[in-house]
């Protein structure tokens, strides 16, 4: 967002993003992150594009700040995302191998559930 821009053209730009996470557009119509608040997948598909400072994030998600920067100390604390200071900015970064590792366990949990789903529990 440049200086000379008005609140409407960003508010133009929040309901465009907020399109693209809804399906409307592009890689995110698979919604493989819907159990996660909707701000906290939005970050999660923004740093699969690379790093990016909480600046960039408020712009790109919509939200305000101190909501972005509790989702990005969630994240951290969940070793999905990593923080790495650059000069009076820190940038945030996802960690692919914790994302291979969610994904490995959800996978497993998927056979799991399509191997056990006609064995009901009975009950007593």
């Amino acid at each position: 967002m440049g200086p000379g821009q008005s609140d409407a053209d960003r508010r133009q730009r929040r309901r465009y993003l907020a399109g693209q996470n809804r399906g409307n557009q592009g890689h995110c119509h698979r919604r493989p992150l819907t159990g996660l608040p909707s701000i906290r997948a939005q970050i999660i598909e923004r740093l699969a594009d690379g790093p990016a400072c909480t600046c960039h994030l408020v712009e790109d998600t919509g939200a305000k700040q101190p909501n972005v920067s509790n989702h990005l100390r969630v994240l951290r604390e969940a070793g999905l995302v990593v923080a790495e200071p650059h000069g009076r900015y820190t940038y945030y970064r996802l960690q692919p191998e914790a994302l291979q590792a969610a994904a490995a366990q959800l996978s497993h949990l998927a056979q799991r559930a399509r191997t056990n789903a006609q064995n009901r529990r009975e009950c007593p």
